[in-house]
């Protein structure tokens, strides 16, 4: 069976995947899932509230497994479909985990 471009394997492709260069300062899982989401949530602010450190200090303690969960669920809601929106379900899911019901 022949794949697109020319590919006939897996084996075929691992020097291409080899070759991809990390993005700068993506240092561990979390960096990236953290990336994505404000890449997802369209978040560009340097400092304070939405930047790359607000995310990675409020998640951190959060378990990756709880995070992909998350994030699958919310590109899995068809009502979900600006970033505002993705992003308030979000930060709602995380301020569920945070506060555990008495």
């Amino acid at each position: 069976m022949e794949l697109d471009n020319g590919i006939k394997s897996i084996g075929d492709l691992m020097p291409r995947l080899a070759k991809r260069k990390p993005r700068a300062g993506i240092h561990s899982e979390l960096h990236e899932i953290v990336d994505r989401l404000r890449t997802d949530f369209e978040e560009t602010a340097t400092k304070g509230a939405g930047s790359f450190g607000f995310y990675l200090r409020l998640l951190k303690p959060v378990p990756t497994s709880v995070l992909y969960r998350w994030i699958g669920d919310i590109k899995d809601s068809p009502k979900l479909n600006t970033p505002l929106a993705r992003r308030k379900v979000f930060w709602w899911r995380y301020k569920q985990w945070k506060t555990p019901p008495k």
